[in-house]
């Protein structure tokens, strides 16, 4: 029995050996792994970040969206988000595709199908990427969407704003 007892024990010694081994080979493997980055590397890392946040800084441009646009009424339509009637006008600029934009109870009833109008937009300051400004859309549908501008008022167009010349809504950087 005492020799089993010391048997065990060298087993053990051995098993813990082992193990004290495989520990320290993995120590010296990972070790050799984690050397680091050179200053030279870290240095270019750092102007390279440097770079791009410059660059970031410069995509974003203030600025404001206003104007008019004229358009001739074509229909009514419900919003279907809220789910009343008649909130919504079918639209037409001079020889463009049909949108629709949300106006008011008291706006729409002043307004009759065929007729034509100047859209009056709030002024606007904007958030725009300077691609967008370089761009300059004349899109009157994209505009109102994307920067969610509200007609103000509404009035009948005279013969000299209809046709081509009839919008000025735009978005226009800051000074």
């Amino acid at each position: 029995m005492n020799i089993h007892n010391k048997n065990n024990k060298f087993k053990k010694f051995l098993s813990l050996n082992r193990l004290f081994s495989v520990a320290l080979i993995l120590v010296l493997v990972l070790s050799g792994c984690t050397q680091g980055i050179s200053q030279k590397e870290f240095d270019d890392l750092r102007t390279s970040y440097q770079a791009l946040q410059q660059k970031l800084d410069n995509i974003f441009v203030l600025g404001t969206c206003s104007g008019y646009f004229v358009a001739t009424i074509r229909g009514f339509s419900q919003d279907y988000v809220s789910d009343e009637e008649d909130k919504v006008a079918i639209v037409t600029e001079f020889q463009s595709a049909p949108f629709m934009i949300v106006l008011s109870s008291e706006q729409l009833q002043t307004l009759e199908i065929g007729k034509v109008y100047v859209f009056n937009t709030e002024s606007k300051d904007v958030t725009l990427i300077s691609d967008e400004f370089m761009k300059q859309t004349t899109n009157i549908q994209q505009l109102l969407l994307q920067y969610q501008l509200v007609v103000t008022s509404i009035s009948l167009a005279t013969e000299s704003q209809s046709g081509l010349n009839g919008s000025t809504l735009s978005c226009t950087p800051k000074e």
